[in-house]
């Protein structure tokens, strides 16, 4: 026991009167005590950045925040079980009929999908009833807004002002079959740009998987931290920050790291500071500009390991996807029984 002890206590050391724990994943972590323990889960989970997200996801972002202590798997398990928010919104699972055809983009802001939720009752306090979201493919960043209505002209002023002005042209965008994605307005800023716009067939909306895929998330993250049924679009700003600051599987990063080539400081790391923010803190200006520099000439870098990381991802999900399909294959002259869903 004595030389185990010895084992492990080699990768602790004392900083500041703070104790640090050498870690694989994370350089160096905070490591807390007892008290301290309940804040930090708190903080993640239903703080600003939170989310209410699964206890799995709670685990990796709190050691990807930089902290550490014995249990985390256990007490993140234990204190997730009794969020009734998690438990009231948790994903269903449908067996799927067809097989699954992924979509990729070869580098960042190159392919976006676009997506309207709504309308959305009770709208709220502002009157807003839809949000008009898209992501990208590869670095999984998404942009937002909430509006009253949706046209034509408010889905061209979001890919001006949310797309091109910030990420530059786009080579392609993928959205359905609305109105307010296939009209005149949007046919010819494309045009203009030379974007390709693709449509999802009308018979299969899942064609436009990502960008609804990403709506889910962002709808189970409102409605687990919305104080009311009508403030859904004050928060919407903190749910897009606790999308892009929390890993993403296909690439194993966060889009904020893939965008800016660094961690974004979180407010967990002003409470409870930790040593790769703090040490960043006491450079002069002249090294951290070096730092920071040295950091987006790895970017490139980064970013081809995220691209390896979500094929690998991409041809595992496929098989396993695979599995559990339920093929249903009809002929010419076939009877089918064909269900037309209301308009609500």
């Amino acid at each position: 026991e004595q030389r185990a002890l010895r084992h492990m206590s080699s990768r602790y050391f004392i900083l500041v009167g703070i104790l640090y724990r050498r870690g694989f994943s994370t350089e160096y972590a905070r490591c807390l005590d007892v008290n301290e323990v309940l804040e930090v889960i708190q903080e993640a989970h239903e703080g600003i950045c939170g989310g209410h997200v699964g206890y799995q996801t709670l685990v990796k972002q709190i050691v990807r925040a930089g902290y550490y202590w014995p249990t985390m798997q256990k007490d993140c398990h234990q204190f997730v079980k009794k969020c009734i928010k998690f438990s009231l919104h948790a994903p269903s699972i449908h067996d799927p009929t067809a097989y699954l055809h992924s979509v990729s983009s070869p580098w960042p802001f190159s392919m976006w999908a676009f997506d309207v939720v709504g309308p959305i009752n009770p709208p709220a306090s502002n009157g807003h009833r839809y949000f008009l979201a898209d992501i990208d493919y590869f670095t999984k960043w998404v942009e937002a807004i909430t509006l009253k209505t949706i046209e034509g002209r408010h889905v061209v002023s979001f890919i001006h002002k949310n797309l091109l002005c910030r990420f530059g042209i786009a080579h392609d965008i993928v959205s359905n079959n609305g109105t307010h994605f296939k009209n005149e307005k949007v046919h010819n800023l494309c045009h203009k740009h030379k974007i390709q716009h693709h449509f999802s067939a009308p018979y299969y909306p899942q064609g436009n998987g990502q960008a609804e895929a990403t709506n889910k998330i962002l709808i189970r993250i409102l409605e687990r931290t919305v104080e009311t049924s009508r403030d859904w679009h004050e928060k919407m700003h903190n749910a897009l920050w606790v999308y892009r600051t929390t890993i993403r599987t296909p690439t194993n990063a966060t889009p904020a790291e893939l965008v800016y080539g660094t961690e974004i400081v979180l407010p967990l790391h002003v409470q409870k500071p930790v040593m790769k923010f703090a040490a960043l803190i006491e450079l002069p200006i002249s090294k951290y500009q070096k730092k920071r520099l040295a950091q987006l000439d790895l970017l490139d870098e980064k970013r081809l390991q995220a691209a390896e990381h979500a094929e690998v991802y991409r041809k595992r999900v496929t098989r396993h996807y695979a599995k559990s399909v339920i093929e249903r294959k009809f002929q010419v002259n076939d009877l089918v029984l064909r269900s037309i869903v209301p308009l609500k």
